[in-house]
């Protein structure tokens, strides 16, 4: 599960991986990352990534900052931002890389708008909601769309209230997410105007509307409110959204919904195909959430405010669910995508002397790590095999020391499940547990060459997180991080469906 938790109640907002049973495998904080809104694993070059946003949140809703590539080894290979825009960041909420390698996300920017009409100042100020397409490789923008130039105020849901000043502009369009279908127009959602707009690819003019006051289609698949995420599948005849069903200050359904909706562009009709609603209550989602259509046309739902994540299957039956936080814990969206991580740090290991000698070891973001080695070593020539330990469904290993045979120094090896090294750790001490030798060179025990990484051909050092206090430190957060970030540890509820 690809997910950010975020919110007060969240010991340490960032990006994280978890594995399919809620174990912890990468801890964005201890890379330097940390709250982040659109984050998921995306195809850069025909190769996976992982997509983070990075920058300054605005009270209003939005931010300002880049996103992130970060390959297998969690080494950064790009770096997107906005083009052009007077010192306008990337916005918070979307980032989609195109299979041109391109990618679409969003700004926003406040301008100075004559707000009488819709009871503000004549000297007030209005959020526009803007999204760019921009090729990775140059930073340049191939478009960028403006929602005042082709949606007026009036067609939107939300008035200026309190804000339309320059401290505190008027959001009336709230964009959030932006895709790209097979014709080269964009599919553009406005969360305060209740409807996803299809755009020109080529004017930027609107081709139609799905959903709020003027919309194209009829049909009750049409209805949705204060939406999120919305995507084009099927060849672009159907289209999934999530439905917030309400915002902070309104609420205009029972509950928040996945949809899945199919468009008939002769008699132009919207029809709801499936409904995916929450395991655990029906309730709404006053903000943020995302359906992911998978492969097998399951649906991935993260529930935005609400701490919850769960699949449902093609017919909107849950399969299983997740809740991963109490209180204020949130996550913008929450994916279930293919990962495989070879970082390039070596893995820690920490000894602790408690009446018995016990060995610690955890490798953040590695995720072929089937079985830990235990070795042991008193000279320069020769390491001994001790335990083998399945690492599997463990962010943290630990081993007995053996106290009968002490030896000089230890070590430990991960493998794959092919039996092949994947790294070392240092050598640590074992009289007193400190490192003695970074396991990159493998000396005092192991010639160099066994020490390669199938995944990498990095020559590791001693820095990253390879000393014995960042061992201690990583163990510390690998055994706890589930329940100190969200005051629960992460519990999975599945259900068999028969």
């Amino acid at each position: 599960m690809i997910v950010g938790p975020r919110g007060t109640a969240t010991h340490q907002a960032a990006p994280y991986i978890y594995n399919q049973t809620g174990e912890l495998v990468w801890d964005g904080a201890l890379d330097g990352y940390t709250q982040t809104m659109a984050y998921s694993v995306q195809q850069y070059q025909n190769k996976p990534v992982l997509a983070i946003w990075q920058g300054q949140f605005n009270a209003g809703g939005y931010g300002s900052g880049y996103n992130l590539l970060l390959n297998e080894t969690y080494q950064v290979v790009g770096n997107v931002t906005t083009d052009n825009l007077s010192g306008i960041g990337a916005d918070i909420h979307e980032f989609k890389i195109t299979t041109n390698n391109t990618a679409l996300l969003t700004a926003y920017n406040a301008t100075q708008f004559d707000l009488t009409s819709y009871n503000g100042s004549a000297d007030g100020y209005i959020l526009t909601g803007m999204y760019q397409e921009i090729d990775i490789a140059t930073g340049a923008s191939l478009f960028t769309w403006n929602s005042l130039d082709h949606v007026d105020p009036s067609e939107c849901y939300v008035s200026p209230g309190s804000t339309g000043t320059e401290a505190l502009p008027w959001d009336y369009f709230h964009v959030n997410s932006v895709d790209k279908d097979n014709s080269g127009n964009y599919l553009v959602s406005s969360r305060h105007c209740h409807t996803a707009y299809y755009i020109d690819g080529t004017n930027g003019q609107i081709i139609w509307r799905l959903g709020g006051k003027n919309s194209s289609f009829t049909g009750e698949g049409s209805e949705f409110y204060f939406q999120h995420d919305a995507r084009f599948h099927a060849n672009d005849t159907q289209v999934s959204i999530f439905d917030n069903g309400a915002t902070s200050w309104e609420t205009s359904e029972a509950t928040a919904r996945g949809l899945l909706i199919d468009l008939n562009y002769s008699n132009m009709t919207a029809t709801l195909a499936v409904e995916a609603i929450p395991y655990y209550n029906l309730t709404v989602a006053e903000s943020q959430g995302n359906v992911q259509i998978q492969d097998n046309g399951n649906m991935m739902i993260g529930w935005g405010q609400n701490p919850w994540l769960g699949e449902h299957n093609s017919d909107g039956t849950p399969l299983w669910a997740a809740q991963f936080g109490v209180g204020d814990v949130q996550a913008y969206r929450a994916h279930r995508s293919v990962w495989n991580g070879y970082p390039t740090t070596l893995p820690s290991f920490v000894i602790q002397n408690n009446g018995s000698t016990i060995g610690y070891v955890s490798w953040n973001g590695a995720t072929e790590v089937a079985t830990w080695e235990l070795l042991g070593s008193n000279d320069a020539s020769a390491v001994v095999s001790l335990a083998n330990t399945s690492a599997v469904g463990m962010f943290e290993t630990n081993f007995t020391i053996p106290s009968s045979t002490p030896y000089t120094y230890y070590q430990v090896r991960a493998l794959d499940s092919g039996k092949l090294s994947l790294g070392y750790s240092n050598f640590i001490s074992g009289s007193n547990g400190t490192v003695v030798h970074p396991g990159a060179t493998q000396t005092p025990a192991v010639g160099a060459a066994n020490a390669t990484s199938v995944a990498t051909s990095t020559s590791a050092t001693a820095t990253g997180s390879s000393s014995a206090s960042t061992s201690a430190a990583d163990r510390t957060r690998g055994a706890s991080l589930l329940v100190t970030m969200s005051a629960v540890v992460l519990a999975c509820f599945y259900m068999v469906v028969e």
